[in-house]
């Protein structure tokens, strides 16, 4: 090989490994962070998802369906307090 040939495909190959050192830092290296980003997102909200499913799930056994507070009967006594009753006031 001729020392002219040598130095071209020397040339060459040195602007290869340029090229690829800056494609690494402007390219590759951002989509990764990116990349990475966005799954971190993705598994959030997917637990968001699942935990929400399982609300819904457990919201037909929470829910009251006689009508009354967390399921109790109502009061059976008058409110005797030092204020007016609030329930009263607003109705």
């Amino acid at each position: 090989m001729q020392i002219k040939n040598r130095q071209q495909l020397l040339m060459i190959l040195a602007g290869v490994a340029v090229a690829l050192l800056v494609g690494d830092s402007l390219v590759f290296t951002p989509l990764v962070k990116l990349w990475k980003s966005r799954s971190a997102y993705i598994v959030e909200l997917r637990k968001k998802v699942n935990d929400g499913d399982g609300l819904v799930r457990r919201d037909a056994g929470i829910q009251v369906r006689d009508g009354t507070p967390c399921g109790f009967a109502p009061p059976t006594r008058a409110y005797r307090g030092p204020e007016p009753n609030p329930i009263e006031e607003n109705r």
